[in-house]
């Protein structure tokens, strides 16, 4: 896999990823058992949609505006 052309196209490709993740996470979740492992995967998954994401989507939208 190539690296990305720009941080924009980083940015991008990252909040595509949280995305995928916390939808992995929405599927895998119900599947899960041990209470420990769900709150792991609850916790990760917290992470991706309250930090992660929002992160990239910041990073994203600042390299959009200084390309304008």
């Amino acid at each position: 896999m190539a690296a990305p052309a720009s941080l924009a196209q980083a940015c991008e490709s990252a909040v595509q990823g949280e995305i995928e993740n916390i939808a992995l996470y929405d599927r895998l979740i119900p599947m899960v058992d041990d209470p420990a492992a769900r709150q792991v995967m609850e916790n990760l998954q917290a992470a991706s949609r309250e930090r992660h994401l929002p992160a990239f989507r910041q990073c994203l939208e600042r390299e959009r505006d200084r390309r304008s």
